[in-house]
């Protein structure tokens, strides 16, 4: 969602962001970030902004803002903060460059938690997934995974009635190109393995289509077998 309103609101919460708890900023990056633009911490300089979007809580309370900018070689920089309005707390959340892949994915599973990929160009900790506590604004949860896919097919991914979200997980270096299908029961905190993908996934990750009301999951993706021929596999199972 984008709005106006509330970017101007978020600009004038970023100027204060000396009074929250919980603020990693810099000055370089928040003078950036006044600016209109990213801070890139490897070049050391400030790229002007090309696109700046906001996700809010339900509530409206918490929002989420990204910016991004192109940066050469089809390369994208995009920064995600997390504003606390009524804490008036501003968290970077991560900085992520794409090349050929989607940004992080967010959910609020409600007012008071947050669940996305995490993932820091500066870290190199690879992807998880973790679960935010809004009210105390710490990582509650945090697993190895990804969801990799574009926001609107992301909500496939997500049953927020039962608490369960999907996600893959590769399988390590020795077997870098098979990927497990797993589900995060968001109230008890466990993971669980639903399947593991056999085939080399080509061009893309696989789709997923949540059956909520019968717990029923189906899963359709594209391999290449001894790349002769494209062929399509479909799957249907419970979650």
């Amino acid at each position: 969602m984008k709005n106006k309103t509330y970017i101007y609101l978020i600009f004038l919460l970023l100027n204060n962001v000396g009074q929250g708890q919980n603020v990693n900023i810099s000055s370089e990056e928040k003078a950036c970030f006044n600016k209109g633009g990213i801070y890139h911490s490897d070049e050391k300089n400030c790229i002007v902004c090309q696109l700046t979007d906001t996700i809010f809580s339900p509530d409206k309370k918490t929002i989420v803002l990204t910016r991004s900018a192109e940066i050469g070689d089809c390369n994208t920089i995009g920064t995600f903060w997390l504003i606390r309005k009524q804490e008036k707390d501003t968290t970077k959340l991560m900085t992520v460059v794409i090349h050929d892949s989607y940004f992080p994915n967010f959910y609020w599973y409600s007012n008071n938690y947050l669940i996305y990929e995490y993932r820091d160009y500066f870290e190199k900790s690879g992807t998880h997934i973790q679960i935010r506590n809004l009210i105390t604004n710490e990582v509650e949860f945090s697993t190895p995974g990804v969801i990799q896919t574009i926001p609107k097919l992301s909500q496939n991914f997500y049953d927020r009635e039962n608490g369960m979200l999907i996600y893959f997980k590769g399988l390590g270096k020795e077997n870098e190109y098979r990927t497990n299908l797993m589900a995060l029961d968001i109230k008890a905190r466990t993971v669980k393995r639903l399947m593991t993908y056999e085939e080399r996934f080509e061009y893309e990750f696989p789709n997923v289509w949540l059956d909520t009301q019968n717990r029923k999951l189906k899963t359709k993706y594209i391999t290449c077998r001894y790349c002769q021929e494209i062929i399509t596999i479909e799957k249907e199972f419970d979650y």
